[in-house]
């Protein structure tokens, strides 16, 4: 039932994309506020309300740019692209109504007014939880078209190095494909109803989308021996692995230019470790 909020989540990591969203934000908040009333406040009866709630806006959106330029650059692992889900993006949106609810009672301080934090946290999470949570279901399924229509599905020409065996991985949409040379691919990961495949260009990891399933991507790189499923939601080039930790219950993969930990359970050990040991590893 709760299935979608593991669903992989393609943050947008653009300074342009985040600003954009966060005048947006504050601009909506404003004029809501403006127009509606949505509160019994003695703010919309001072001959400067409509200023005082034009700030509250700019607050907004200082709150949000802030947050979403900062926090990633002091916790990158945490807001890895890689491991990002819908999970991750609702509970860091709820993180930024508190620290909007921080903001504004500090604004309101500044202002001169005495407000109560209990009554602005009410107010905030009152009319911003549940547009914040359809935002995201929208924002994803928006962002997962996006990724899936403008990256280069080709990126890689199979018409170079004619003489490499080339890897091709499709998925079920139109013009979805990916052909690269098998010694590129790092690992694919299912996320519900896609697969996010990572695989190197000039030692550069890249990220592409597929609408596909982890058994069919298996299904597509079965002439290559080093490709291999290692659990249900995975699939690793055993021609990356750097590191082997784990014994027979499971074991974890450490890859080349990627942090992420590659699992292998259990029913997939032995086939795993004797492959690893042919390649030398």
């Amino acid at each position: 039932m709760f299935a979608f909020l593991f669903h992989y989540y393609p943050i947008d990591i653009r300074l342009r994309y985040k600003l954009y969203y966060a005048l947006g934000a504050g601009i909506f908040v404003a004029l809501f506020l403006i127009y509606f009333q949505p509160f019994s406040s003695p703010i919309y009866q001072f001959p400067n309300g409509i200023w005082i709630l034009a700030g509250v806006g700019v607050v907004v959106s200082m709150v949000l740019y802030l947050s979403e330029t900062i926090f990633p650059f002091l916790f990158p692992q945490f807001f890895s692209i890689e491991n990002w889900r819908v999970i991750h993006q609702i509970v860091f949106s709820l993180l930024l109504l508190l620290l909007i609810c921080v903001g504004l009672t500090l604004y309101f301080l500044t202002i001169g007014m005495m407000p109560a934090f209990g009554g602005i946290v009410r107010y905030v999470f009152s009319i911003g939880a549940f547009p914040t949570f359809l935002y995201v279901l929208i924002d994803e399924s928006l962002l997962l078209k996006q990724k899936l229509n403008a990256q280069n599905l080709s990126q890689i020409n199979p018409k170079e190095n004619a003489s490499v065996k080339q890897l091709l991985l499709e998925g079920t949409g139109n013009k979805e494909k990916l052909c690269l040379q098998a010694s590129q691919l790092l690992y694919a990961a299912s996320s519900g109803s896609y697969v996010q495949v990572f695989w190197l260009k000039e030692d550069v990891m890249q990220n592409t989308l597929l609408r596909q399933t982890i058994k069919n991507i298996e299904f597509q790189g079965s002439d290559f021996p080093e490709i291999k499923k290692c659990h249900r939601g995975y699939i690793v080039n055993l021609y990356q692995v750097q590191e082997v930790k784990g014994n027979a219950n499971g074991l974890l993969l450490s890859l080349k230019n990627t942090k992420q930990k590659i699992p292998v359970s259990r029913q997939f050990v032995k086939e795993i470790q004797e492959r690893l040991a042919i390649l030398g590893k």
